[in-house]
């Protein structure tokens, strides 16, 4: 990993030249990395007035227009007016509705990595003494673009260089294609569960998507075949594998991906396809989760405690133990939706039941029962009863065991005075993950106290700002199945260890109010961070977490913030 230091230097360079070729005037300064086409990924935006850098604007990929690309690209300098709203607007959070933009190529002659782009609210130019001064600014840019440009441009252009094969990939064999996302994901898991940092991730996930890219020159007809009795093998592991290294022979930016997905049959006691031994945590992360799928997708195995037993019968020979001990939990995260288990062998801690009944026009009534009777997987339970709830209702409902909350559906068999008879029908273990993601996003928080009482009202416009009134802003820095590590601005700050709160997250279509508890603050300078830990959560609620943190390690499928056209 290339530690990019570089841009430290690029933002000191803007913070001293600016104060000389600027003054205090409403300039925007901003620099922005080429990737494909007209599309360009912008690193930073400065506003010279305020002294601040838009966050919203930091790694942002972005099309700018046809007509300023051409100009641009031609003299590598270009003076533009915009009288309409484009995505330079964007950039700078529409401060401006009219402006003049300046474009600089970035280097000079030759290459073409990106530019710096001056955006001003009236026309200017510089004297011959400041011009002096604006190209040792610009020297400090072309110094170190180098550096910048293979980092980022690594991350951004091997995204739409993967999307391109598995496009091809997905046309030739579906069954491959959707094999390499699930072993992608299962890597994902695995490696947050055993705390990679996000680099880490990144890379499985890039060599994950690729690892079987080879196929694409494997007939459909041997491909399934191979799937249908693996003892046909015909050598095809060999020659997916090296059509996988001839395909990316010299791509530089693409080899940290291709000498992890290579390894993906190797073995750890180093009887695999190229009797490699010395293998890496990612090449042993990427080689189990490959077989996970294999076995209970590919040959259709659906027991997954067998699959588990497996694994844990070859550890310390085929995979690395490690991997494995935290590999059964992600089978468990990844695979397991229902599983029928006996019900009867279950040592009860608690008489009291949560239940849940999800109507058929979305509504979800929750409410609580007492257990009377059990009779093997026959419960009787005494609770309030509902209009709704009749014969051959379906319920979710959770159990408090004596080792770990069982989550559990039923069917009504029998409606009474005093409450239901249930008949459980399917059982399922739910240890709550470590799962967790790096993530960066801006969310709300209040004390629960203030919160609570006002989402049970109608949020009428006015109890909207009511309730926006009672948040705080803050920052993710780490996001995970029970509970998230975030920092807030010590003005902002009026809480403290121990206290209960709500968060407000909105990301990826989810919108979610979330209590916690503080357990921990680490007091900043400018700003203070927290650790938290989420309160026992309805099963819905879960799975809306496990959903948000499945979609952000999956983010890197799509093209930063565009899609082609």
């Amino acid at each position: 990993m290339i530690v990019i230091l570089q841009l430290d230097v690029l933002k000191n360079a803007l913070n001293i030249y600016s104060r000389s070729l600027f003054s205090n005037n409403e300039i925007y300064i901003g620099f922005a990395l080429r990737l494909e086409n007209h599309n360009y990924l912008n690193i930073f935006t400065y506003n010279n007035l305020k002294k601040f850098y838009f966050k919203q604007s930091e790694d942002i990929v972005f099309k700018i227009p046809e007509k300023i690309f051409d100009s641009f690209f031609e003299k590598k300098e270009s003076n533009f007016r915009i009288s309409y709203s484009n995505e330079f607007s964007f950039l700078i959070n529409n401060q401006l509705n009219e402006f003049y933009l300046k474009l600089y190529g970035l280097p000079s002659k030759e290459k073409n990595y990106g530019f710096l782009y001056i955006i001003s609210k009236e026309k200017f130019s510089f004297d011959e003494e400041k011009k002096n001064i604006f190209r040792k600014f610009i020297s400090v840019f072309e110094n170190n673009v180098d550096t910048i440009y293979f980092d980022k441009y690594s991350k951004y252009s091997i995204n739409a260089f993967v999307k391109n094969y598995l496009t091809i990939l997905r046309n030739h064999s579906r069954i491959i294609y959707e094999h390499s996302l699930r072993v992608s994901d299962l890597s994902s898991i695995i490696a947050s569960l055993l705390n990679l940092d996000e680099e880490s991730i990144f890379k499985l996930q890039i060599a994950s998507l690729i690892h079987d890219i080879g196929y694409i020159w494997v007939s459909q007809k041997a491909i399934s075949e191979y799937i249908k009795d693996p003892s046909t093998d015909n050598n095809l592991i060999g020659i997916h594998l090296n059509r996988l290294e001839e395909m990316f022979l010299g791509n530089v930016l693409m080899t940290p991906y291709v000498n992890i997905a290579i390894n993906h049959h190797e073995r750890l006691d180093g009887k695999g396809y190229f009797g490699k031994s010395n293998l890496s945590i990612e090449d042993n992360i990427l080689i189990i989760s490959n077989y996970i799928d294999e076995q209970i997708v590919l040959t259709e195995n659906e027991d997954i405690n067998f699959v588990i037993k497996d694994i844990e019968k070859k550890a310390g020979k085929i995979f690395n133990k490690d991997v494995v001990n935290v590999a059964a939990e992600a089978i468990k995260i990844y695979y397991t939706e229902f599983h029928t288990e006996s019900f009867s062998d279950l040592i009860l801690k608690s008489k009291t039941l949560n239940l849940f009944y999800e109507a058929p026009g979305g509504e979800v009534i929750e409410f609580s029962g007492i257990i009377e009777k059990k009779f093997g997987d026959i419960i009787h339970i005494n609770s309030k009863t509902f209009d709704e709830i009749s014969k051959d209702s379906i319920l979710k409902l959770k159990i408090t065991t004596k080792d770990f909350p069982e989550y559990a559906k039923a069917r009504v068999i029998l409606k009474t005075p005093y409450g239901y008879v249930l008949k459980i029908i399917e059982t399922k273990i739910s240890k709550k993950s470590k799962l967790k993601v790096f993530w960066g996003f801006d969310f709300y928080i209040g004390f629960k106290n203030d919160i609570t009482p006002l989402l049970k009202e109608k949020l009428t416009p006015v109890m909207k700002n009511i309730l926006k009134s009672k948040f705080k802003r803050a920052k993710c820095k780490i996001f995970g199945a029970e509970g998230i590590i975030f920092t807030i601005n010590s003005e902002n700050d009026v809480f403290k260890v121990g206290d209960v709160v709500i968060f407000h997250i909105t990301e990826f279509g989810e919108s979610l109010y979330i209590p916690a508890t503080l357990i921990e603050k680490k007091t900043g300078l400018h700003c203070n961070e927290y650790t938290s830990k989420f309160f026992e959560l309805p099963e819905r609620m879960q799975a809306a977490i496990y959903r948000l943190i499945f979609r952000r390690q999956a983010s890197i499928r799509s093209i930063g913030g565009f899609h082609e056209e």
